[in-house]
């Protein structure tokens, strides 16, 4: 079996959302492995919907004090938890996070340009 350098890297549109504007979509590149039990790894890619609240069902990309991180969230008390769906969790001041959107799907061959 070939290692995944040596398949050929081709450019593709991402489809399959009906009724969302390119501008409501974004990618983000998984870095760590916090995210493995749920079979999201390191290298992944992550496409992302902008939206405005989240629940505690789906996957979210925030911003945070410490950076950008894709993990569960619940809210208690005026205080936003981030949780991988395991044990490791962290809090914040709904104020120092920044909810970027719900991750929609994951792609492991997608190339993101900057």
């Amino acid at each position: 079996m070939k290692n995944n350098n040596e398949f050929k890297k081709e450019k593709r549109t991402i489809s399959g959302f009906p009724g969302a504007k390119a501008d409501e979509l974004f990618a983000v590149e998984v870095c760590g492995s916090t995210l493995n039990n749920i079979k999201i790894f390191d290298g992944d890619k992550l496409i992302v919907k902008k939206v405005s609240e989240f629940n505690e069902r789906n996957l979210y990309v925030f911003d945070t004090p410490n950076g950008r991180t894709a993990k569960f969230a619940f809210e208690f008390f005026g205080d936003i938890f981030l949780h991988n769906n395991r044990k490791w969790s962290s809090n914040f001041k709904a104020e120092e996070v920044k909810l970027l959107g719900v991750v929609v799907r994951v792609e492991r061959d997608l190339e993101v340009e900057q």
